[in-house]
């Protein structure tokens, strides 16, 4: 994976904490797998959909442009969001 440890560990940390202030990831996954977000009928990719909210969700938006975006793109970050988020299933 491309981009550094210490960011990963910093998003994954950030994502972590909005989690838990939503009352844990089962609360958050039981949403997303049901539909229960905004526009979740025109999603084609969930997990995608799903990793990129938790992390605009954790407000790490200005951290991956001014830090990750300067030597990373967009497939690594949905890398590095693949292996922090939980995996999410369709059920709606």
């Amino acid at each position: 994976m491309l981009i550094h440890k210490q960011h990963i560990d910093h998003m994954k940390t950030m994502i972590d904490n909005y989690a838990t202030s939503c009352g844990g990831w089962q609360n958050i996954i039981d949403d997303y797998e049901n539909g229960r977000f905004f526009n979740s009928a025109k999603v084609n990719d969930l997990q995608t959909r799903f990793n990129f909210d938790m992390m605009y969700n954790a407000k790490l938006t200005d951290y991956v442009c001014e830090t990750i975006y300067t030597y990373a793109h967009d497939k690594h970050i949905e890398t590095a969001l693949k292996s922090i988020c939980p995996k999410v299933i369709r059920r709606y």
